[in-house]
């Protein structure tokens, strides 16, 4: 994979990950995890602060073989950001999948973009608990035996984003705290 740098301010290079104008929030495979890319529209310079240094809790939500990854933002006053990442393991390059599932990286970056203008408002990286690593990389192990392709996987995470909205997997997800270290 390639050395890609990013720099607050100015475009965010990864510009699949950033529809212009529209809210996503997704997962980027990197070399040893993921990580997180949040492109929202018209971010307030609170919403920036909370996603780069809130208090956060994260889990894995699993179904038929495919996890989310679980984000809880919270905010001072009680009010609460819920994501959900879904992971696709067909979308990791063949060529590397054998590496990736054993690579025992438990670093995700997250990028806050603004989707008006593409450009990277924030970031924060955070290292989660190795068994949610493990974890998220068994389920996509088990993945690529139980699902043919990507379309398929594609239509399965459709089908329990159907069954669940994201509180509702949160609420069946063990979640861990994130720790800032000072």
């Amino acid at each position: 994979m390639t050395l890609t740098t990013y720099v607050v301010g100015q475009p965010f290079p990864e510009e699949k990950y950033c529809p212009k104008n529209q809210d996503a929030c997704r997962l980027m495979i990197n070399d040893g995890l993921f990580d997180i890319v949040f492109s929202l529209n018209r971010l307030s310079q609170r919403e920036i602060q909370i996603m780069r240094s809130g208090n956060l809790k994260y889990g894995v939500f699993v179904r038929e073989e495919v996890p989310f990854f679980m984000v809880k933002l919270t905010l001072d006053e009680g009010e609460v950001m819920v994501y959900e990442f879904s992971l696709n393991a067909h979308a990791i390059k063949p060529e590397y999948r054998d590496e990736w599932l054993v690579d025992d990286a438990n670093a995700i970056s997250f990028f806050i973009i603004e989707s008006s203008t593409g450009i990277l408002q924030g970031m924060r990286m955070i290292g989660i608990d190795y068994e949610v690593a493990r974890e998220m990389k068994r389920m996509a192990a088990r993945q690529l035996i139980e699902y043919k392709d990507y379309k398929e996987v594609d239509a399965k995470i459709n089908e329990i984003q159907n069954q669940y909205d994201p509180e509702d997997m949160l609420r069946l997800t063990k979640l861990t705290p994130h720790v800032m270290i000072n």
